[in-house]
């Protein structure tokens, strides 16, 4: 093990772990927009950005991918190092200023307007995205241009069958910038994502590896070999390791068992009506036409949209319903 001292305090970590993680571990939190434990850390947001003294010097580094070392100090909340994080985000939240996670670090260090011009953008160019599309194997999306023209986009500029569509470049966003309507022209009907959740009537989506509902026996995630991008390239397996638990295990087929229960609820046999497949109801044309079943997960408090009555389509609330 190794020691050094974090905020005054004697702290153990283990050799080759990372100062930010070692810091967690031991309740300090250090903010980042740039950084997921499912990826090498890149120190792309500097906002982890904290002090190290040695030798009677001061050097600033970024936490997310700085190694722990004997005998190191680090501070992680000096005045130094506030007026460093509150420019880095006061250079964000000009560049994005209609991003929420922005709007409350620019709250947290006090920045009512930035001084700087601003921007009409998402993107604070973390790379999260692209890392996380390298490390799936498929390399889609990078970072392209230079300075002030740098972005996230395709290899020249175009739409790519190499996309998967799977959603992980959405998944680890932390902004909300990816938008799968620019990401998908390619992509087949079947493989866009999200996945119409079964549960809510496809009004909201899940994830290859999901919770069929809140109350579902038994409450343990199931994966989607439809879905899931090692099932259907070879590669990934992120979820299996770094599960803390060892609980994934990709070669595992399905099997039918035999339990004791002390009641069985039956449902009587009956199909799901389609109404799209007739003109008289206009449901396949239109987004707010919705089945009953599609309208009690609406006012469900625990349905997609937490009970309150909105269209599908553009989530503003009706001004009339007809029945």
């Amino acid at each position: 093990m190794i020691s050094f001292t974090l905020n005054g305090k004697t702290v153990q970590g283990k050799e080759g772990e990372y100062l930010l993680k070692v810091a967690e571990e031991h309740g300090v939190e250090i903010p980042t927009l740039c950084h997921h434990k499912a990826l090498e850390p890149a120190g792309m947001c500097r906002l982890c950005t904290v002090e190290m003294h040695y030798g009677g010097r001061v050097r600033y580094v970024t936490a997310c991918n700085y190694p722990i070392w004997e005998g190191m100090e680090i501070k992680t909340d000096t005045e130094g190092i506030h007026q460093i994080r509150k420019l880095i985000v006061e250079l964000l939240y000009a560049r994005c200023p209609d991003v929420d996670i922005l709007k409350k670090l620019a709250e947290k260090y006090d920045i009512d307007e930035p001084r700087f011009s601003k921007e009409d953008d998402t993107c604070i160019l973390c790379g999260l995205c692209t890392r996380i599309c390298e490390r799936m194997g498929n390399s889609a999306i990078g970072l392209t241009g230079r300075g002030v023209d740098m972005k996230v986009d395709t290899p020249f500029h175009i739409q790519t069958e190499v996309c998967l569509s799977c959603g992980a470049c959405a998944s680890v966003c932390p902004t909300g910038h990816i938008n799968y309507e620019k990401i998908r022209d390619n992509i087949s009907e079947s493989d866009i994502v999200p996945i119409p959740s079964e549960y809510e009537m496809g009004l909201a989506g899940r994830k290859a590896v999901y919770v069929p509902y809140a109350q579902a026996v038994p409450n343990t995630p199931v994966i989607d070999r439809t879905k899931c991008v090692h099932f259907k390239t070879g590669g990934c397996q992120i979820c299996a390791e770094f599960c803390g638990v060892n609980a994934i295990d990709h070669s595992q087929q399905d099997e039918s068992i035999e339990v004791e229960v002390g009641s069985i609820i039956l449902a009587p046999g009956a199909d799901v009506y389609d109404p799209g497949l007739h003109d008289t109801y206009n449901y396949a044309q239109h987004p707010n036409v919705v089945t009953s079943m599609e309208f009690e997960r609406i006012l469900s408090a625990s349905g997609p949209y937490g009970g309150h009555l909105i269209r599908p389509s553009d989530h503003i609330e009706p001004k009339k319903i007809a029945w």
